[in-house]
């Protein structure tokens, strides 16, 4: 868990890093590399709440 925590903290760091370019000189590249890494940044959200979420019918037969 350790290790995921750090990967995701540096990938939050490098996308901060690329929007306050972005938004120092409003280049499309730039804009391009900020939405990569708040896709993948996103992408480890999604699996975090994913992994949380409690499957309601695990272990259980459904009635039908």
């Amino acid at each position: 868990m350790e290790d995921e925590l750090t990967t995701f903290v540096n990938m939050v760091r490098k996308m901060r890093k690329a929007q306050k370019i972005y938004f120092k000189t409003r280049d499309y590249n730039a804009m391009l590399d900020c939405k990569q890494y708040e896709g993948l940044v996103d992408k480890w959200i999604k699996n975090f709440d994913d992994r949380r979420v409690p499957d309601l019918f695990q272990g259980e037969e459904l009635p039908f």
